[in-house]
């Protein structure tokens, strides 16, 4: 079981379930988990900085090293940060925090919030003043 943070769009609309701590899609897939996480300037910044360090020539020893110091902390970064990252966005562009959850995938999660019954405490159901 992990723990999720809930976020609900501006309006009440759609849901958002964010796990807390280590990001292992961020990890393993960089600039394009971030880009499917609408998290836009990170994921074009390393694929575009990726990309010129990869065109720039070989000839320098130096240069690899910097190659691969930039590809393997960005993958780190992405995993240790990803999903701090991916919170904060959703702030920013007017989500509104709901609830920590206690389930396996992020869909469970907000089904959770969803159907717990208001104002009937629930385990793995830490509310947060909203309306639902």
């Amino acid at each position: 079981m992990k723990q999720f943070a809930v976020y609900q769009a501006p309006g009440g609309g759609e849901f958002q379930a964010v796990k807390q701590g280590w990001s292992w899609p961020g990890l393993l897939f960089g600039g394009i988990w971030a880009l499917s996480k609408k998290l836009w300037l990170w994921g074009f910044g390393v694929i575009g900085v990726g990309i010129i360090l990869g065109i720039l020539p070989e000839s320098y020893s130096a240069l690899d090293s910097l190659r691969r110091g930039f590809v393997f902390g960005s993958l780190f970064a992405f995993g240790y940060y990803g999903n701090q990252l991916r919170e904060k966005n959703l702030v920013k562009r007017g989500y509104i925090h709901r609830a920590i959850i206690i389930a396996k995938t992020p869909g469970e999660a907000v089904m959770q919030y969803i159907n717990a019954p208001e104002g009937d405490p629930h385990e793995a159901v830490h509310d947060l003043p909203a309306q639902r």
